[in-house]
């Protein structure tokens, strides 16, 4: 049985036979939810899908681009001497 991801906001939810009803975060009013409304999938959908790519973005920095899923992604990580 898969740990079933809400594709709108990422959470993962507990192990079950079916996909839960709907997700605890999305059913707050301020959260989003698509047209198609609330959508399901899971960690090896996702590997299958999408991928994580690191890359350097100058001196310092290295960009991380995430494929869509949740909101895409790009965030910068910075290396600390220590």
């Amino acid at each position: 049985m898969p740990h079933d991801i809400c594709a709108t906001c990422a959470s993962q939810h507990a192990e079950t036979a079916l996909p839960p009803e709907h997700c605890d975060i999305c059913e707050d009013e301020r959260q989003y939810v698509g047209r198609d409304g609330q959508r399901w999938t899971t960690l090896g959908e996702l590997r299958a899908a999408h991928h994580v790519e690191l890359r350097p973005e100058g001196p310092g920095p290295t960009g991380v681009a995430k494929a869509a899923v949740a909101r895409s992604v790009h965030r910068y990580l910075r290396a600390i001497a220590g």
